[in-house]
This record gives C-alpha cells, structure tokens and sequence, in this order.
C-alpha cells in the first residue's frame, strides 16, 4: 500500500504566517530604533575622539606644552581659543577662533554655513519636548565635515572659553537632542560635557537653545559604555 503524504493546509499556512507577520509587527521596530541608536552613539563617539585629535594637532602645531612647573595648558592659548576672524569666511579663510580650527584640522563639504543649510531650525528631547535651536550667537562660525556633521563654534568671552553646538546629521533626522544634537565645551585643553549638565532634563540656568537639554549627553553615552539607553 502506497503511505500517504501529509502536508500543511492552506488554513495552516495561512495561522503560520499571521504568526510571523504579528512577531514581525512587534519586534521589527524596536530591533530599527535600536540599531539607530547604535549607529547615533558610534557617530558622537567618533566626533569627540576627531576633536580630541584636533586640539592635540594644534598644541602640537603652536608648539604649546606643559610650563617647567606642570601648569595645565589651555586652549584659551592657542589660534583657535578666541573669537573667529576670518577674511573670507566663505571660503574657510580665517586665521582665530572656530573658522580658523574647522578649516584648519577638518575636512569640510560646506563652509560658514547656517540654519536649513547645515543644522536643523529645531529640536526635540527623546520625550518629545522642544529643545529649541542652534545659538544665535553672531560670532560663531559654523561647517559640516564630509561626513555630514554639522559643527558650531564659538567663543565666550565671559567665561573664557569655546563651545562647540553638534549635529552628527546635518539637517537629517532625528533631530533629537542626545541623538543627534550635543553641546560641548573645551575646558583647558580637553573637550567634554558642558559642566553638571543632566542630559535631556532642563538646565536651571535656561538659554533658550540646545544646550539647555544638550549638555551631558555625550558624557552619559561614554559612561554607558558608548550606548544610548535613555
């Protein structure tokens, strides 16, 4: 006697793959928020380890080191640690401050660029609150890398010191800060995290721009072992 063959029903195939199709629904978006947040984190990681180079470079360059007595060097001493100057910012030609430091040490697709252009007109938290814009600051001086990061530089003169506003996607998505978008600032001769910043939540002193909701979320990525898990 020949033995017959089972096989699946179209009524089976058909449970099967609304099984799959259910599986695919819940855990697809969740496997592509993660590997974005994978791929956001990897970006300002890359960025923080350029500019530490960056600055190394220009110590190295000016030929500025430790004094006989070991007192910290400070960016403050360099080209680059003061407000832009630049002949023809257009074309990168600076010779002080940000544009003189982007043009110099980056290689840059667009140049003394600004809103719509190079960064987006606002932002968001991961909660979706709004995180305001770019600063206004009218001496800053702003660039994109040939890897679509937008860079902002600019230089306090109350506090001596040089921010830098981020965006690792130009005017892409998300444009959420602490994905995206990130505050730092360059405090002696090291780039970090604006100082007791708690990223995403609201600084008590308010700038009405990114940095309010900015600072510390680099810090925060690096301490969590270069993840973004907020």
């Amino acid at each position: 006697m020949h033995k017959i063959k089972k096989a699946f029903t179209l009524s089976e195939v058909l449970i099967t793959l609304s099984i799959i199709a259910v599986v695919a629904v819940l855990t697809i978006p969740s496997f592509v928020k993660n590997y974005r947040k994978k791929v956001y984190a990897a970006r300002i990681v890359k960025l923080h380890n350029q500019l530490i180079e960056a600055i190394t470079s220009e110590f190295s360059d000016e030929h500025i080191t430790l004094d006989e007595v070991g007192n910290k060097v400070s960016f403050t001493d360099t080209k680059s640690g003061q407000e832009t100057h630049c002949d023809d910012a257009d074309k990168g030609i600076c010779d002080a401050g940000g544009g003189y430091f982007l043009n110099k040490y980056f290689k840059l697709s667009k140049k003394n660029c600004s809103e719509g252009d190079c960064y987006a007109a606002s932002y968001k938290t991961p909660k979706g609150e709004d995180a305001k814009g770019f600063d206004t600051n009218t001496k800053r001086y702003c660039a994109q890398t040939v890897d679509g990061v937008t860079i902002c530089a600019y230089y306090d003169s109350d506090n001596s010191r040089t921010y830098f506003e981020i965006d690792t996607n130009g005017t892409d998505d998300p444009n959420i800060t602490g994905y995206d978008a990130f505050h730092l600032e360059v405090v002696d001769n090291k780039i970090q995290d604006i100082k007791d910043a708690e990223c995403n939540n609201k600084a008590t002193v308010t700038k009405n721009n990114i940095s309010d909701y900015a600072g510390g979320c680099m810090a925060k990525i690096i301490e969590d072992g270069n993840k973004i898990k907020y």
